[in-house]
Formats: structure tokens, sequence, C-alpha cells
């Protein structure tokens, strides 16, 4: 089912304010007024669609200038009473700031931007299963059977597009087993294996080619392994049509400017759709795409977040997800904040989205990657698992077991009473690790805390964590360790080896293991 109507969007992140009514209705179709030119001396704060925000350059440099002293007070840290009197006056700096540009700033586009919405409604299906492929999606739980869809059409341009136009954005749904987006089930592989071998090629090929083979095939099961969940089932799958240049979309060069301020070029599409989603009590939801934006609420069920299939990104989008009763996998995708999760946390961040660029100035090249991606993970009840290259880290409140890596990123755990006594790790090569939290629980999750070239600053006692330097497998270690009062030198051995235990995430007793190779580990 489809109802459409026509409306004048602002263009803000979209806000759930309960389900819309099923009344269908029309107004006419109006632009977004904005200003070709900034006011002079204005400086460009946040791109959106169509255009740029800009504010005063005096808003602009205050901002800068507290931004950078926020990011450099947590690059340093410092005392513990020094560092929260500290970051609280900034924070308090930051919040009126913010609010300042909230007031100031205005929306500056050589287009008008046009926008009409449309509702759809689908059964859920047998499977419970819903795959969303877009890069754009804001989703909501609610208490209803149906999949609700609103999608919020948007096109720029100087005169008011056609109803064709607006048409050729569609949404589009079809009941099927995705296997080309999520992999093909154990079944399905046993099922295409046994056909290839009943076949006349199968008999043609060498050992040797047999070998490289089977090895391609399990490379390829490997690549799917973190959608399993979804292999074999039959998904709700739901399309955005008409925004792929195939579609008839076109680019748009996109360029702002202000005397004596900046100037911004950037390429935007002309067709443009944002996504709302309430999706039922299911058994999985899933995401494919996910670089533009992506705000889930509320969901009762295991979501899987992925960028494969991604068409678009968008380097200040906002990536969310809280109150989520289920199991959640975020892979390749941009995610800033993830809080209250009643469930599991996976996070494969390796491969994440990252602005950057190349710097031409005085006959030099410098190029360069943003490197001031940030995520939080708070309130989760069940493992939390996490593999990064670099993002400042904020992990609180986790109650079952921690597996973090942050190759080159500051991550910062703090402990509690619900912190669980299991085998914990945090991992970097030559980035920040701090671990804050009352003695009594630091002392109670048995730290070991290790560098090969490092610095390392505790604050308990020597009775608690004793000092060790030794060698193991041809590695020189300096080590914070809990003290452990034994007699059996079995005990004393592996506790010599228990960082390359940690490393390689062998099997070792219960503990928190912290092990920033050549950068600086804190615990207070």
């Amino acid at each position: 089912m489809n109802r459409s109507f026509f409306a004048c969007l602002l263009v803000l992140p979209l806000v759930f304010s309960g389900l819309l009514k099923a009344t269908c209705f029309a107004i006419q179709v109006e632009p977004i007024k904005s200003v070709t030119q900034a006011p002079f001396g204005y400086e460009p704060i946040q791109p959106t669609f169509g255009g740029q925000y800009y504010i005063p350059q005096t808003t602009f440099r205050e901002y800068e200038r507290i931004k950078n002293e926020f990011n450099e007070h947590q690059r340093l840290g410092g005392s513990k009473a020094e560092q929260v009197g500290k970051l609280e006056l900034l924070v308090e700096d930051l919040n009126d700031i913010e609010k300042r540009i909230e007031a100031e700033k205005i929306l500056v586009s050589p287009h008008e931007l046009f926008a009409q919405t449309d509702e759809y409604e689908f059964d859920l299906g047998a499977d419970e299963t819903i795959l969303f492929v877009g890069d754009y999606v804001e989703a909501k739980g609610y208490d209803g059977d149906k999949i609700r869809v609103v999608c919020n059409k948007l096109i720029f341009g100087n005169d008011e597009p056609s109803k064709e136009e607006f048409e050729a954005i569609q949404i589009e749904h079809q009941l099927e087993i995705p296997s080309i987006i999520v992999g093909k089930s154990p079944a399905q592989r046993l099922a295409d294996e046994k056909e290839y071998l009943a076949g006349e090629d199968s008999r043609k090929l060498t050992l040797e080619q047999q070998l490289s083979r089977q090895e391609f095939l399990d490379e390829i099961k490997s690549s799917f392994a973190a959608y399993a969940g979804l292999q074999g089932r039959t998904c709700n799958v739901l399309r955005i049509r008409g925004l792929s240049f195939q579609d008839g979309n076109r680019h748009l060069i996109v360029r702002t400017s202000s005397q004596g301020g900046s100037d911004v070029q950037a390429g935007q599409w002309n067709r443009q759709a944002r996504i709302r989603l309430y999706v039922p009590r299911c058994k999985q939801f899933a995401i494919f795409g996910a670089q533009r934006g992506t705000n889930l609420v509320g969901l009762k069920c295991n979501v899987i977040v992925s960028s494969l299939t991604s068409k678009d990104r968008d380097y200040s989008g906002h990536f969310s997800m809280e109150n989520i009763d289920g199991n959640i996998s975020v892979v390749g995708a941009p995610m800033q904040s993830i809080r209250n999760i009643r469930g599991s946390v996976s996070i494969d961040a390796v491969y994440q989205m990252r602005n950057g660029g190349t710097m031409h100035q005085n006959g030099t090249r410098r190029s360069y990657a943003d490197t001031s991606t940030s995520t939080i993970v708070e309130s989760v009840t069940g493992s939390l698992t996490a593999n990064f290259i670099h993002t400042k880290l904020s992990l609180k409140n986790i109650e079952g077991p921690i597996d973090v890596r942050n190759a080159f990123g500051q991550t910062q755990l703090s402990v509690d009473s619900k912190t669980s006594t299991n085998v914990h790790r945090i991992l970097s090569d030559s980035g920040s690790i701090q671990v804050q939290g009352p003695a009594s629980d630091l002392e109670r999750l048995r730290l070991t805390a290790s560098t090969a070239v490092g610095e390392m600053t505790v604050s308990l006692p020597q009775n608690v964590l004793e000092e060790s330097l030794f060698s193991s497998k041809g590695k020189v270690w300096r080590s914070f360790r809990f003290v452990q009062l034994s007699d059996d030198p079995s005990k004393n051995f592996a506790r010599m080896e228990r960082v390359d235990d940690a490393i390689a995430n062998r099997k070792r007793e219960p503990g928190l293991d912290l092990i920033s190779r050549a950068g600086t580990i804190v615990i207070e």
C-alpha cells in the first residue's frame, strides 16, 4: 500500500515524533529558500543537502579554539582530578558555542530544495527478517505488526520538479533470499557443490587447480561469515530506485561562498531520499549501505549494519543506535554511538570510510586522512568485540567480556562493579589506553598492563600491581601486573607468556590485559 503527499521539508535530522496518521493529504510543493552567497566574513561550518551552513568568522574561530583545546586535553590527559575539572569546563564551553552556532548559522545554496513524502506498508512475512539496501535510514521499533516506510524525496533545482521526476524515486519491496548480498547458506553451498561435482568441468581440474578452487570458495565463505544469520532466509528486501546515474539521477556541482570568508565546492546528487522505517518486533533487521546516515532506536531484534553495497557517503553524517533488544553487528559501516544494548556488540571497522585528500602548497604535496573519528559504546549487557584502525573509543558499562583492538587510536574504558571478572583484552600498536574506576574494581579485574617501548602510569600500589621486566619469545616487555601469591613455578611461567597469549587470544586465566606496544597506558 502506498500513500503520497507533498511537503516543504527543512534540511535537518528527522526526529521521531510518533507515527504519521493514515490520512492522505496534499499541499502545494514549496521550495526551501536559501541564499547563494553568505554575508561578508562568514565561514562554512556544516555541509548539508544542496549547500553549506555558514556562521560568522568570530564564532567559527572561537569554536575551532575550544574544539582544539578539548581534543588536546583529551590527548594529553592528566591526573584524574585535574582532568575531570578541566573537562567539565571545556564541555560547558562546547555546549555554549554549539548553541550559538545553531542560532547564527544560515543555509547557503545555489539551488532550491523541493520535497515530497510517500508512505508504504508491507506485511512482515514468516521469516520475520527485514533487509534495507540504502545509504541513509532512520529506523524505530514500534508495536505494530507491519513494516512501515516513510520516504522523503528531495530534488534540487531552480524550477518546480515534474510529477514524473518525483515518481522516479520509489521504494521497491521484494520477498526473496538475497544470496547475492548476504552470501549462501551451508545448504545452498552444499547443493551447488554437488551439482558442480556431478558435471564434466569438475573432472577436468588437476589436483593443484582443485586446491586453488577450494581456497577461493573458502575465501568467499569467510567474506560473508558476518551475515550467517541472514543466509537462506526469505527476507523483506527494501531498495530505493531512482537515485543512481543509471536511473537518470544527475550529479550537481554546488559552490557556495562568502566575501572575506571561505568558498566551498562540492558534488551532490540532484535527487536524494531520506528513509524512515517503523520496524515491528522481528528476528533480524539489516542495513546494507549505511554510509550517509544511520539512526536506529528501540528495535526489538538482532541488527546487522554493513557498508556492503554502499553507493554514496556523507563524512558529516550522523550514525547511532540505542535501546536495542538484540545482538548488534557492525561491518565496515561508520557508527559514532552505540548505547543501551540488551545483547552483545561486534564491530569490524578496519575498512571504515575516512575522509582525506591531497593538499598542494609551495611546491609540495601532502596526502592526509582524517583521524578525528570517535565511537562511544555504553551500557551493553553482553560482550563487546571490536576492531579499529584508528578511532577515539570510549567504553562504559560493558557487562560482558571485552575484546578490543584499536591499532593507532585512543581507547578509554570506565569500569565499575558491573564489569565482569572475565577474560578481557584491549590491544593497540601505538595508541593510548586509559582505564578508570574505583580501586576495588581495578584490583578485582586482575590487571596486566604491558608495553614494549611505550610509557605506563598506574595509581594502584605495589602490593596490587607489581612491576616486571621480562623476555618472552624473543620480545622484551615491561609490565604492571596483578600480584599473584603462588609457589607453583608453572603459574609464574604462564604469567611470562600471558602477553603473547593475550595478543594471540589464546586461553588464559580471567583478567584484563592492556597492551600497547609503543603507546601510553594509564590506570587510575
